[in-house]
């Protein structure tokens, strides 16, 4: 792989609140898989140069 991109990725959706980290068990996945690694850090690193900075 690319020495630019890691080679893991560890993908989940909560809020950062009390309840969602404490209570509702929210959990993520870690995923290994090149391509996707590859493609999510990709899309991430587009996403964030074409933010708007406050």
């Amino acid at each position: 792989m690319d020495s630019k991109y890691n080679d893991t990725v560890y993908i989940n959706r909560t809020k950062f609140t009390i309840t969602n980290t404490n209570d509702d068990r929210n959990m993520g996945i870690i995923n290994q898989n090149t391509d996707i690694v590859r493609n999510l850090t990709t899309t991430l690193a587009q996403d964030f140069e074409s933010a708007t900075a406050y």
